[in-house]
């Protein structure tokens, strides 16, 4: 290897290594932890591919800058899904600027912003080995996660596959510029039928069973508000955590350690999870069992809130790994005043990390919407007294 084609590896090296320690944790509803990074690889490698194609070849491209461009392509989506082009080229210019000349972090910023609406020869190969992803491993990717994410079985994922492959495999082949990019996209949708089939075939013969129990299982959010106040609606003298006495008790204990009304709580609190959530914080103890399950359907990372420091082991406040910056949104499982969670956020703050709002299970609408409010954090719960009808 010549000493400039070393230079340009180590480039390109250098900014892979920042796209994967900015992007490797991120979440995208679509398509899990990872998704962003996991298509801009395989994006970058394909460009590489269709730019060593008998079809391209003699066209003058800027190589390393298309390939860093690539690597970036979909960052922007980790800030704004509305106009990504505009914000990954922006987030370009910020992260890269420590690593490419002024010269070059503006082309690569202007490839990853036109790389939907080529201008160039390097934006046309980006354009074409995005639209080869999502119609491959990408397009998979998406359909099983959504099939995990809303307890699908695979038969539900194949019908769902089938009601749109024609259409997006028309859209792609249209929208393609290279005639070898036409080609490899009616390639890999042959492959995913063939995929499809085979999997329905062994569903039906193993795990017929299996599937009927996943659909016979979910619950609706009308079924889970009944079996909680099943599980956990108690009637009798009590005294609150606010002090305040009540006649009716809702044991956060007696829902929260029950796996299928678990499970369906953070089905529910995961379709309200705002996308920039790095992190899901629980309040010591009940909230804590919330924030496991909410972590594990959504794969985004759990923290947990102490009301004080342990006095041994690490003495910290908030267990697990954060950083200072990160957006958190804390879970709770019964609201009355707001108290517990408005003290966590308040403890999350002053140890630098961002609280985006809290999402509870149950508002008994005894002043905690209000008191969240008047902090300006944003509060909203599954269920209320009144919808619960108590």
């Amino acid at each position: 290897m010549s000493h400039a084609e070393k230079k340009i590896t180590d480039k390109i090296a250098a900014a892979a290594a920042v796209a994967e320690r900015l992007l490797a944790g991120r979440f995208r509803p679509d398509g899990g932890v990872g998704y962003t990074l996991g298509h801009c690889r395989r994006v970058m490698r394909l460009a590489e591919r269709l730019a060593d194609s008998p079809e391209l070849a003699g066209r003058p491209i800027d190589r390393e800058s298309m390939l860093i461009a690539a690597m970036f392509h979909d960052a922007g989506r980790e800030v704004d899904t509305e106009n990504h082009c505009d914000a990954g080229s922006e987030f370009v210019m910020k992260e890269l600027a420590t690593i490419l000349d002024a010269e070059q972090l503006e082309k690569v910023a202007e490839m990853v912003r036109h790389h939907n609406r080529p201008v160039s020869a390097e934006t046309e190969i980006i354009h074409d080995a995005d639209l080869i992803d999502r119609i491959g491993t990408n397009f998979v990717w998406r359909n099983l996660y959504h099939a995990a994410t809303h307890k699908q079985t695979l038969r539900q994922a194949w019908e769902w596959y089938q009601g749109v492959k024609d259409e997006w495999q028309s859209k792609y082949v249209n929208w393609a510029i290279f005639e070898i990019t036409k080609k490899e996209i009616r390639r890999r949708a042959d492959i995913m039928d063939a995929f499809y089939e085979e999997a329905l075939r062994e569903l039906e013969c193993d795990l017929g069973a299996g599937a009927a129990y996943m659909q016979e299982n979910q619950m609706t959010k009308q079924e889970l508000g009944k079996a909680i106040l099943k599980a956990a609606y108690l009637e009798g003298d009590f005294v609150l955590r606010s002090g305040k006495r009540s006649k009716y008790y809702l044991d956060k204990y007696l829902f929260g350690t029950k796996p299928q009304i678990l499970s369906a709580i953070a089905d529910e609190m995961a379709k309200v999870l705002p996308k920039a959530t790095q992190r899901i914080g629980g309040t010591v103890l009940g909230a804590v069992t919330l924030a496991t399950a909410l972590s594990l359907k959504t794969g985004i990372p759990a923290i947990i809130a102490r009301k004080t420091e342990k006095d041994y082991g690490t003495a910290k406040l908030v267990e697990g790994e954060w950083k200072p910056g990160e957006k958190v949104v804390l879970v709770e499982d019964v609201v009355t005043t707001g108290g517990a969670a408005l003290e966590a956020a308040e403890n999350l703050k002053k140890m630098g990390l961002e609280v985006l709002g809290v999402i509870a299970v149950i508002d008994r609408e005894e002043g905690g919407k209000e008191a969240f409010a008047a902090k300006g954090i944003n509060f909203q719960s599954l269920f209320t007294k009144t919808s619960l009808g108590i």
